[in-house]
């Protein structure tokens, strides 16, 4: 059989040989101590840094087409509830480009006087000393250049990189979410329903003592191994090649995919003593269910495009701190078992078939389950800075009065792709410029958070559904 061999599933947070951050209580680097430990980004070093640290990658920033339409942008930050100046960046932007072409005339002014002195030297010219007074005053005001540059470099190009991802014309406007799919009715609900840590305990299915420590036993346990093959099988059907991913990513992959590598409420760190100065090579803890996990993979490189798409899936751990606000119990655990999809596409359009067709797959395995859930499409307000379209598969919790999301689909375009460099060439152009894949990703399925609508649903007893059993087998 697939499920566990023994009888409870345990799932422990920490270790002795590593420091996991936050604990219990969320850290975070203000700005002044990012600066003066150097790590103001993982994915883009500035100049004054290079020094310091090597650049793994250089992202694509090309702020210009941004800029072109500034009151889309705006409405973007706003219905995002982001808090961005940007007239200011776009001044910085500006000023930065003006400063980037000065420094490179001033360098093509440099060749040429190196080219003449050396000349100079040659034919014992009598002019040689002008020559290399000239090179001196060059190099005095690349310098000055430079350091003017990588002043502005930091607002303008970290800053460009803060900026969100356009948003879909599917999604909602306004701050409601948009119902695409609803199945069953809504379970009945009253203030006397236990919640679902209660009604497992009293079943002999949990041990539950924070969100970072639990136990999963007898069907509980065999319920998150069903699921979860019952998910990674239907995939595999159609196409979508099985991975096994890494638990842990790099500070450049986190900040790549859109997440900030500095935010204790956003990723756990593992940091060991020898680390400590160098933000590039922090490791995270993420989980082989992970987007960081996926884009890995994908980071710095060129695919064909008779190759595209690319599918795949994955089941294992998700790790994410506790930010959960308002949930309780199996709702906010800090790791879960959790299906992961991902797919690179080469274009916009291709990309949004492929998450329609991922979302049609998605809701029929829901709708197998038997059990009420509903699909929606989430405002700007609730959407990631990666995400331009989000579909959330929500169920409802009889306990609280509320849905809870259980699985999601997001449409990311290709604002991961320029960040980490995830390019595409057509055979017929070769030699032409790199275009930059697109990425549909999700959380097919969140075990523990569907486990815990599910038990609340029927108080008395807790029943596997006949296709997850199966799947177990």
């Amino acid at each position: 059989m697939k499920c566990l061999t023994r009888a409870y599933h345990q799932i422990k947070m920490f270790s002795q040989a590593t420091k996991l951050l936050p604990v219990s209580r969320c850290v975070q680097y203000s700005a002044v101590e990012r600066c003066r430990k150097g790590c103001t980004s993982s994915l883009y070093i500035t100049g004054d840094k290079t020094s310091e640290s090597c650049a793994v990658l250089t992202p694509y920033v090309e702020l210009d087409a941004r800029f072109k339409n500034v009151d889309k942008l705006m409405k973007n930050l706003s219905s995002r509830g982001i808090n961005i100046d940007v007239k200011q960046l776009q001044a910085s932007w500006d000023k930065f480009q003006t400063l980037r072409n000065y420094k490179l005339e001033l360098e093509k002014v440099r060749l040429s006087t190196n080219a003449k002195i050396k000349s100079a030297l040659a034919q014992s010219s009598r002019n040689l000393d002008e020559l290399k007074l000239e090179g001196m005053q060059i190099k005095d005001k690349i310098r000055i250049a430079s350091k003017e540059l990588w002043d502005v470099e930091k607002i303008a190009v970290i800053g460009g990189l803060s900026l969100p991802n356009d948003i879909n014309p599917e999604t909602p406007d306004g701050g409601s979410e948009k119902i695409v799919h609803m199945f069953k009715q809504q379970p009945v609900t009253d203030n006397n329903v236990p919640s679902h840590v209660e009604i497992a305990s009293r079943l002999g299915l949990l041990e539950y003592y924070d969100s970072s420590y639990y136990f999963l036993k007898d069907d509980a346990a065999h319920f998150e191994m069903g699921i979860s093959y019952l998910f990674m099988d239907r995939f595999r059907e159609i196409g979508f090649v099985a991975m096994s991913n890494s638990d842990f990513g790099r500070s450049v992959v986190v900040e790549g995919v859109g997440l900030d590598p500095h935010d204790a409420t956003s990723v756990f760190t593992l940091e060991k003593e020898s680390d400590l100065k160098d933000a590039i090579s922090r490791l995270h803890l993420v989980g082989g269910a992970s987007l960081v996990s996926f884009a890995a993979y994908h980071t710095k490189t060129i695919t064909n495009t008779k190759n595209l798409p690319l599918r795949y899936v994955t089941m294992g751990r998700h790790y994410n701190p506790d930010d959960n606000k308002g949930l309780h119990g199996l709702f906010s655990t800090w790791q879960s078992s959790a299906v992961e999809s991902f797919v690179v596409t080469s274009d916009k359009d291709r990309a949004m078939e492929e998450f329609n067709s991922c979302l049609k797959e998605t809701i029929s395995l829901y709708e197998s389950l038997g059990f009420h859930f509903r699909v929606e499409y989430l405002p700007p307000k609730s959407l990631r800075r990666w995400e331009s379209l989000r579909a959330s598969f929500q169920m409802f919790s009889r306990n609280m009065n509320q849905y809870v999301e259980v699985g999601s689909l997001s449409l990311c375009d290709d604002y991961i792709s320029r960040r980490l460099l995830m390019c595409c060439e057509t055979p017929n152009k070769v030699g032409q410029p790199l275009e930059f894949t697109h990425v549909v990703s999700g959380t097919l399925v969140s075990v523990p958070r569907i486990l815990g609508c599910v038990l609340e649903y029927d108080s008395d007893c807790f029943k596997l559904p006949a296709n997850v059993i199966a799947a177990a087998m």
